[in-house]
């Protein structure tokens, strides 16, 4: 009897074991599917009553966190950052531009050019990289005088 009762434990425990196994597996795959939902764009962005007073009041905020880094910022997130800024012979300009997300994530990077403002009126020159909203970089791209080179 008592070894009946203990192969019948042991039977058990190795059935639990093998049960919740499968059960970690399966959360685990579960995980991976699951992609990471986009936040709205700024367009469709629906700003809290403090913060579309803030902004009717201040407009777009510039911050210069530094000497090289220019933030605008909207409803209290960075919009998009121009880096090393420069200005060119034809009254544009030239940086680095880093386009974000309503929920601070990055969208995109890469070099360009600009005449009034870079989210106004870019052209985006060498090497561009997006990315999928749950920040992995989506595609890198390569544009010459704003226009898409084949890869």
């Amino acid at each position: 009897m008592k070894k009946s009762l203990l192969i019948f434990v042991t039977g058990l425990m190795l059935i639990n074991c093998r049960n919740s196994q499968k059960k970690e597996n399966t959360s685990i795959e579960v995980k991976k599917t699951l992609d990471v939902p986009c936040p709205v764009t700024w367009q469709e962005y629906k700003p809290t009553s403090e913060e579309l007073e803030f902004e009717v009041s201040n407009g777009i905020v510039t911050k210069k966190p530094n000497d090289s880094i220019i933030q605008q910022i909207r409803f209290g997130r960075v919009w998009f950052e121009m880096i090393n800024s420069i200005e060119l012979k034809n009254n544009g300009g030239k940086c680095y531009l880093k386009n974000y997300r309503t929920d601070g994530s990055l969208e995109s990077e890469g070099y360009c050019t600009y005449f009034e403002h870079p989210v106004v009126d870019f052209t985006m020159e060498g090497s561009w990289k997006f990315y999928d909203c749950s920040g992995g970089l989506k595609e890198k791209v390569e544009f010459l005088n704003g226009n898409r080179v084949k890869n």
